[in-house]
């Protein structure tokens, strides 16, 4: 790995690109204002995107020791050695100001929900919760709706409204199922760095339980939002993806092949998530139009 792939790396840029989409995606819910001021558009994704990408990589410096301990993250650019723990939080910690000096420049409500983002992601989550309790998820998973309320004010310069706020809600909803899923298949991976997920205290069986009960919330939200913002077709389409992830939930719950069945659990969610993105941005442009 160069130098610059090891930088990239250490903004764990599929995490980051995903973000960046709900950022996208909350912006393109006022698509008239992006037509009518796309510069600012720009310097806001601009900025989000610094952003996010900075608040990863101090996750990943944070979390550098007990990445080394798991087979699924002892090749992140620090445990690896590709980059020096000085590196990297000079490189985290530079590109996460700047992102939110241009966030402050966009406005102020855009600058807020980002600082909020980077308070419950690599402060409230990795440093405070993720090596104290099962409930760590419960609390990062707030940061990953952020982006969403971000790039909606960036291009409304308002800091809230009922429509980005429940793709948030559906995000803090999904992340449980993105996440419990692949700690199931790595939970020996979090057993051993001490890594109190809730397959590891409290079992897979209860944990496939819960992710069944989010998958239901999370199947709830976006279909309201489909039915309340979008046509029927683009309701529909987003329904059917949302009882696909539900099947899967249900086969989790039921699996004899468990680590099998929740690894494709998780990349489905991934995949879900991106088509609920899209979804949203193609109906905004095409409403527009």
């Amino acid at each position: 790995m160069s130098k610059l792939g090891a930088y990239v790396n250490l903004t764990k840029p599929a995490v980051s690109l995903l973000l960046f989409l709900g950022g996208i995606t909350g912006a393109f819910m006022d698509f008239e204002k992006i037509v009518s001021d796309p510069i600012e558009f720009l310097i806001g994704m601009i900025a989000l995107y610094l952003a996010i990408a900075g608040a990863n990589a101090l996750s990943n410096y944070i979390d550098r020791d007990i990445d080394a301990k798991m087979k699924r993250t002892c090749n992140r650019a620090l445990p690896s050695g590709k980059l020096t723990p000085k590196e990297a939080i000079t490189f985290a910690t530079s590109i996460l100001i700047i992102g939110l000096i241009i966030a402050l420049f966009v406005n102020l409500y855009e600058f807020i929900w980002i600082l909020a983002g980077i308070i419950f992601d690599p402060i409230l989550y990795n440093f405070m919760s993720k090596r104290r309790t099962y409930y760590n998820i419960l609390i990062g998973s707030i940061a990953g709706g952020t982006p969403v309320m971000a790039g909606w004010s960036a291009v409304t310069g308002e800091l809230f409204s009922i429509k980005p706020f429940l793709i948030l809600l559906a995000i803090i909803i999904w992340t449980p199922v993105h996440i419990w899923s692949i700690a199931i298949k790595y939970k020996d991976d979090y057993q051993r760095a001490n890594i109190p997920m809730l397959p590891v205290v409290k079992g897979i069986k209860l944990s496939s339980y819960a992710i069944g009960i989010f998958a239901i919330a999370l199947f709830l939200v976006t279909a309201f939002y489909g039915l309340e913002y979008m046509n029927m077709l683009f309701a529909l389409i987003m329904i059917m993806f949302g009882i696909v992830i539900l099947a899967l939930s249900i086969k989790l719950f039921i699996s004899s092949k468990v680590e099998k069945d929740s690894m494709r659990l998780f990349i489905f969610s991934n995949i879900y998530l991106a088509i609920v993105f899209i979804l949203i941005i193609v109906y905004s442009v095409l409403n527009y139009l």
